[in-house]
C-alpha cells in the first residue's frame, strides 16, 4: 500500500490536507503507545532506569561542550584534534554506564537471585547463553516461517497500521530535515521516501522478517540528543 501511495503521488496530494495538527497527534500517539513497553522494562528496576536517564542527560546536556583530545593520522602525520565525544555518544555512554553498574551489582551478588523478586531483571547473567547458543551464520530465505496466510481482519489491520505509519513518516521527514538544518523536503522526495518504505516492507515480508521498514521517531529524537546529523 505504501508503494502504491508513493508511486502514484497520492501522498503529495494528501499533504495539502495533512498539516501539523494531524501529524503531531499521530506521532505522539505512536510514541505514547511505546510507553507501556518502556514502563515494563523500567519497572524491573527503577533505580537503574533512572540512572540511565540521568547519565544520558549528563552527557548530552552538561558535557556536550566538553571536547576530548584524540589522535588521528592525516596528511602523512599524526595530529591531535578535539572531538565532541560526549555529545555524539551520550546515549551509548549512558547505557554502558548503567550496564557497568548492573555488572558490578551482579558480580558482588547484590541483586536478587529469584525471578519473582524485584530487581532480578537488572542482573547481567540472565541471558548469557543467548550468544553462545545462537548460530554463527543464519541466511534468511523466503517462506522460512511457512506459507503466508491472508484474512480480512489482518488486511484491514495492516491497512490501518500502514496509514498511521505513512503519516508518521511524513512528520519524521520534516523533523529530520529541521534537526539537520536542511530545507523542508519537497513533495516528490516524500513520495519517493514512502515508495521506498513500501518496497522495504515487501522485501521484509518475502524474507519472513517480523517487522516492516519505516522511519522511526525514536531515531529522529536521537539526532536531537546526539547532534550527529548531516544535511546530505
Amino acid at each position: 500500500m505504501e508503494l502504491f501511495l508513493g508511486l502514484s503521488g497520492l501522498v503529495g496530494l494528501v499533504l495539502k490536507f495533512i498539516g501539523p495538527l494531524a501529524i503531531a497527534p499521530t506521532i505522539n500517539l505512536i510514541g505514547l503507545s511505546l510507553f507501556i513497553e518502556a514502563g515494563k522494562k523500567c519497572g524491573g528496576h527503577w533505580g537503574i532506569a533512572s540512572l540511565t536517564v540521568c547519565l544520558i542527560l549528563l552527557f548530552s546536556q552538561y558535557l556536550s561542550k566538553v571536547n576530548v583530545p584524540l589522535i588521528a593520522y592525516k596528511d602523512k602525520k599524526w595530529k591531535v584534534f578535539q572531538y565532541p565525544l560526549f555529545k555524539l555518544f551520550s546515549a551509548l555512554f549512558g547505557m554502558c554506564g548503567s550496564w557497568l553498574v548492573c555488572f558490578l551489582l551482579t558480580y558482588f551478588n547484590m541483586l536478587p537471585t529469584k525471578p519473582d523478586e524485584y530487581g532480578y531483571t537488572a542482573r547481567t547473567d540472565l541471558k548469557v547463553d543467548a550468544v553462545t547458543s545462537a548460530p554463527w551464520f543464519h541466511v534468511p530465505y523466503p517462506g522460512q516461517w511457512g506459507l503466508p496466510t491472508v484474512s480480512v481482519s489482518s488486511v484491514l489491520g495492516m491497512m490501518a497500521g500502514v496509514l498511521a505509519s505513512t503519516m508518521e513518516s511524513i512528520g519524521d521527514y520534516y523533523a529530520c530535515a529541521r534537526l539537520s538544518g536542511a530545507p523542508p523536503p519537497p513533495t516528490h522526495a516524500i513520495n519517493r521516501g514512502i515508495a521506498v518504505e513500501g518496497i522495504g516492507c515487501i522485501l521484509a515480508a518475502i524474507w519472513g522478517s517480523g517487522n516492516g521498514t519505516t522511519s522511526y521517531s525514536q531515531n529522529i529524537a536521537t539526532l536531537g540528543i546526539t547532534k550527529k546529523e548531516r544535511k546530505k
